[in-house]
């Protein structure tokens, strides 16, 4: 007897599962058992076992991901090569590296983040990242692909979908007006603070000119320090703060 259409949902990625198998005294050894894994990339099915065995090995890297991409797109900003992409949540999320081949190939890719973007934790709202690959400025005429590889706090590794870029063989082209604002408060850096680190720079960007305020809460919700107070100019222009970590009293 045949049975199909089992489904099993994986919620854990990058580790090895097995399909175990309850099988009849009447099986003989010309039988076989096996399973087949209808989804997107990055499976390894295994071969059909023989009867004699009772498990095997099946490899899944496309499980559940931990962050949730609303957009990624990769555009040719003001001659550099630019990233941008949101998340509508995360979950234990460490944060992001970047990959890049001159071909649809992760495997051969180079990873051009010798550090780590910094990512939310676990959060359910939206937050935009841009990175701007810097190291191709002058480059024409040239195709690339990039990847987005977000890492948990368990130390696993989770790859999204590649996005190509064809850089303009033209000296200077005209910059891409498409790519979103990333408006909102941004990522302070550095972050944490520390004795090394005494201070650290908390940027912001108004959709529109407005009256802004910027103030800093502890983790019990008491006030610290009111940071900023005033009008803050719309659409292009990035107010930045730097706070040495000391509150209204100078502590």
């Amino acid at each position: 007897m045949d049975i199909t259409d089992q489904s099993i949902s994986i919620t854990t990625s990058s580790q090895d599962f097995f399909v175990v198998y309850d099988i009849a005294v009447a099986a003989e050894s010309t039988h076989t058992a096996g399973a087949e894994l209808h989804d997107e990339s990055y499976i390894t099915v295994s071969s059909p076992a023989t009867v004699n065995s009772t498990y095997f090995p099946i490899n899944s890297n496309n499980a559940t991901l931990p962050v949730t991409l609303s957009s990624f797109t990769a555009q040719f900003l003001n001659g550099v090569p630019t990233l941008y992409w949101r998340t509508m949540s995360e979950t234990d999320n460490i944060g992001w590296y970047v990959y890049r081949n001159a071909e649809e190939d992760f495997t051969t890719s180079e990873r051009i983040t010798d550090y780590l973007i910094e990512g939310y934790g676990t959060t359910t709202e939206p937050h935009s990242y841009i990175y701007k690959d810097v190291e191709l400025d002058g480059i024409q005429g040239e195709t690339y692909w990039y990847w987005l590889e977000s890492v948990d706090l368990g130390g696993a590794f989770h790859r999204y979908d590649p996005k190509v870029l064809t850089i303009p063989d033209i000296p200077h082209p005209e910059p891409n007006q498409n790519i979103p604002k990333q408006y909102g408060l941004h990522q302070n850096s550095p972050n944490p603070l520390s004795t090394r680190n005494s201070s650290t720079k908390i940027s912001f960007i108004l959709p529109k000119t407005a009256r802004a305020e910027v103030k800093m809460f502890n983790i019990r919700g008491e006030l610290v320090k009111n940071l900023y107070k005033g009008m803050a100019y719309g659409d292009d222009e990035v107010k930045d703060i730097i706070w040495d970590g000391r509150d209204e009293t100078g502590v």
